[in-house]
């Protein structure tokens, strides 16, 4: 019995196999008057000057292979099966011909997903076993066992108590007698649909094969998403909650788009461009349509979603647009399964996203060095981490303290490649000073709304303490934001003495607290003479209101009500300010980055705080606590500003002033800041 539009198709695509079957060779050379022949398209490109954009040399024979095995099922009218006919050959392609996308040595040595769904409904037939939609499924423990499966990528829909899930209540009855199948939402069915066609018999979703509720399970299993996704046969994601059938139909038949929306070209097609300018036929192509990339959804702006698809080799996407086809080498789509000839993609994010997952899940060979890694290729995977988490604080919650948790698994992926290395939520132990360095986008398409209270509850230096895009560019006057892959970065005068970060609760990560002690430059500025400064910025990180009034020292307090989500910071008639480091992209183009300051109460005693072992002890004088409230960039060339300490600093501006002994050290008129230690909480 069919309960949903997939089944119902599927139950339509076992009947007219049997009416292919039953025709034979009756219908064997006879003339289609509805779908041209893949020989008859070839030819057809090829007299309008459009093969060589559209195929690359040598594929004639492997199209006409495939476009063939489509037509079959489109004229039984059967999109599902043209569209499975296509997966197949990508499926069996990747695996045969792509070593990038094989499983890497740590892929094999990493623990297989604690459950899985088998969809070998054990009540029929064996012969019907794999023909269609079981009508059970059931939960089983992996064992370790290497078994194929498809893994799916979602979103949880906004009512999602009526979700099904794994629980204590039902975990007897779903690892025994299992689950009805029409009871499940259509998406869930269609991604099975997906996997049987395929040939494979288990699937991973996160909401029937992890406990729900059970938090300690999952920060076990956030842990293992690296490899939970980077081991699946193929992921199947739902962009934006388009069915299998519509994403089947929405390409139907299609190769060729024209402005008249034909599908199919023919004797009648006449050419809107000269075929002998290559330019013209680019811009007709692309302006029509005919250089697709999987489009945009809803998908796209969740966090969860993010680390899913980074960490998969091969991903289906299911799109309104039709179905579209990743993995480390090829994308493509069911009417063009051969793959795409260039990245048309948005701001080249095809080829972005197979550069950064082939850094990330192939980078065994560095990992496996015996002497260590090289100073170079730390700083490449830091620079790596630093832009995914651009990407990703982007993201979307449902839940905003699973902001820490949704991106452990790329965490634990990196720290493979850095051979081990600590990090404290992401910001890694060599490169401590510039995880510091980040601002805040607050203009533009990625710009949020301020959270009314506080988002999570981290140390104000880390990235996850604001709800809004982070921004890890270094900034300069003359070329505001850039992204480039080398940057320079002078050796800084200040050090990291200790970081202590430590989750607020075991058995989940939705919070930490912790400090980081610096000793370096601290200077006080006048607020209205930095806004005077030419080449400089000042970048206040949006908090809460509620924020200042409870964290703010009593000495500090200003006016506090005018500390709001607009970054009114005129009451603040001084900045405090500790310099970091020297940077930027050139050595002609530097600037100074300070992180902006606010003296506050220290915490409570960090021996009381979960366990957090003290350090201040071994300091020879216990530091001054500060919160974060933003950064100060200003270009190194300014000639009246300079946030060093005399007694280290060694511009040649500072240098040739006037300078003088002052209670036994050095004292310029251009140096503002003095050596000291301080904690950041």
């Amino acid at each position: 019995m069919c309960f949903q539009s997939t089944d119902i198709a599927r139950c339509r695509h076992q009947e007219r196999l049997k009416v292919m079957t039953a025709a034979g060779q009756e219908n064997k050379g006879m003339p289609d008057h509805h779908r041209p022949s893949g020989a008859d398209v070839i030819n057809t490109l090829r007299s309008f000057g459009l093969l060589p954009y559209l195929l690359k040399e040598n594929q004639e024979a492997q199209f006409c292979h495939v476009y063939e095995g489509r037509r079959h099922y489109d004229l039984v009218d059967d999109s599902i099966g043209a569209c499975v006919t296509v997966l197949r050959r990508w499926v069996a392609s990747c695996r045969e011909d792509h070593p990038e996308c094989k499983f890497s040595v740590v892929d094999k040595m990493e623990e297989t997903p604690r459950r899985l769904l088998d969809l070998s409904d054990p009540l029929q037939s064996p012969e019907n076993r794999w023909s269609k939609l079981p009508r059970r499924v059931r939960v089983i423990e992996s064992k370790d066992e290497m078994l194929a499966y498809v893994a799916i990528s979602y979103r949880w829909p906004h009512a999602s108590k009526y979700w099904p899930r794994l629980t204590f209540k039902n975990y007897t009855a779903l690892t025994t007698a299992g689950l009805q199948t029409d009871v499940l939402p259509r998406l869930i069915r269609d991604a099975f649909t997906i996997a049987l066609l395929a040939g494979i018999r288990y699937v991973w979703i996160d909401c029937l094969c992890i406990h729900q509720g059970k938090d300690d399970e999952w920060v076990i299993e956030s842990a293992k998403m690296a490899s939970i996704y980077g081991r699946a046969a193929f992921t199947v994601e739902f962009v934006d909650q388009t069915s299998l059938v519509d994403a089947a139909e929405a390409s139907r038949g299609m190769f060729l788009k024209t402005e008249h929306g034909d599908h199919d070209i023919n004797g009648d097609f006449s050419p809107p461009y000269n075929p002998l300018s290559p330019e013209s036929v680019y811009q007709w192509l692309e302006t029509s349509g005919n250089f697709p990339s999987r489009p945009n959804g809803e998908l796209d702006t969740r966090g969860w979603a993010f680390q899913e698809r980074l960490l998969s080799r091969r991903i289906v996407s299911i799109t309104k647009e039709g179905i579209f086809w990743d993995c480390l080498r090829l994308s493509a789509c069911d009417w063009r399964p051969l793959g795409f000839l260039g990245d048309f993609s948005p701001r080249f994010r095809d080829s972005d996203e197979r550069k950064i997952k082939g850094a990330l899940l192939n980078g065994r060979a560095h990992a496996q060095e015996e002497h260590g890694l090289s100073a170079t290729v730390r700083k490449k995977y830091y620079l790596l981490w630093r832009r995914l988490l651009q990407s990703y604080t982007c993201r979307a919650f449902t839940n905003p303290p699973d902001r820490l948790m949704a991106i452990q698994g790329v965490l634990h992926r990196l720290r493979f490649l850095l051979q081990e290395e600590d990090h404290h939520f992401g910001v890694w132990e060599g490169d401590v000073l510039r995880s510091l360095i980040w601002s805040v986008e607050t203009e533009g398409e990625n710009a949020r709304v301020l959270l009314s209270e506080p988002f999570v509850k981290v140390p104000s230096w880390l990235w996850a303490s604001v709800d809004a895009p982070v921004q890890y560019g270094l900034w300069h006057p003359f070329w505001r934001y850039r992204d480039r892959d080398i940057e320079v970065v002078a050796p800084p005068h200040t050090v990291v003495e200790n970081v202590s970060v430590k989750a607020s609760s075991p058995r989940q990560l939705s919070g930490c607290s912790g400090e980081v002690i610096l000793r370096g430059p601290l200077a006080t500025l006048e607020t209205t003479k930095v806004r005077r400064l030419p080449g400089c910025k000042l970048m206040f990180d949006p908090r809460p209101e509620a924020w200042y009034s409870n964290q703010v020292s009593p000495d500090f307090i200003r006016d506090t009500s005018r500390l709001t989500r607009y970054y009114e910071v005129d009451c603040l008639q001084d900045l405090v300010i500790m310099k970091i480091l020297e940077g930027g992209y050139s050595e002609d183009q530097m600037a100074q980055y300070c992180l902006i300051l606010q003296p506050c109460l220290p915490p409570k005693p960090l021996s009381r705080q979960n366990g957090v072992k003290p350090h201040l002890g071994s300091l020879p004088s216990s530091p001054s606590y500060h919160r974060r409230l933003g950064l100060l960039v200003v270009d190194k060339t300014l000639d009246n500003f300079c946030a060093d300490d005399p007694d280290i600093c060694k511009d040649d501006g500072c240098l040739l002033e006037k300078k003088q002994k002052r209670d036994g050290r050095l004292v310029s008129r251009r140096c503002l800041g003095r050596i000291t230690t301080i904690a950041i909480v």
